[in-house]
């Protein structure tokens, strides 16, 4: 019983003397200079030690068109394409097409305006119920 009593007081004394050691490795932070990052440590090391990283860089604010305009969206589709004549078929209800034909003068993000080909009217569109946009080129025929 004697010898176990030796073995953890001897154990106890072993861990202390370890846990200085370790905290004699791990730099303490002056009051007048700040965290430096530390290098990563080895997997052998069982203590934590905090690293600080810099902050992501800041992207620069970016004017001009919102993306919706990018040729890639129905919007930005028809922008490259002012001035054409087209047919658009709009779904009304659930199953009631309607189509309007006329020259494409302006796109916005959700609307694009046509002017009848007779009339010379101005028709503004909902480009969320369009479902089909037929091209013509200059003389009436339907592009390719």
């Amino acid at each position: 019983m004697n010898g176990t009593n030796f073995d953890m007081s001897r154990n106890k004394s072993s861990f202390c003397s370890m846990e200085r050691y370790i905290n004699s490795l791990t730099p303490k932070p002056d009051s007048a200079s700040q965290t430096q990052p530390t290098a990563p440590r080895s997997p052998s090391n069982s203590t934590r030690q905090t690293q600080t990283t810099p902050p992501p860089p800041s992207l620069p604010f970016q004017q001009g068109p919102p993306p919706v305009m990018d040729y890639q969206y129905i919007a930005g589709y028809l922008n490259n394409n002012i001035g054409s004549f087209v047919r658009a078929e709009f779904i009304v209800g659930s199953n009631q097409f309607i189509d309007k034909s006329g020259r494409l003068l302006e796109v916005g993000i959700n609307y694009f305006v046509l002017e009848e080909f007779a009339s010379r009217h101005r028709i503004l569109c909902d480009l969320y119920s369009v479902k089909f946009v037929t091209f013509y080129d200059e003389f009436g025929d339907q592009t390719p």
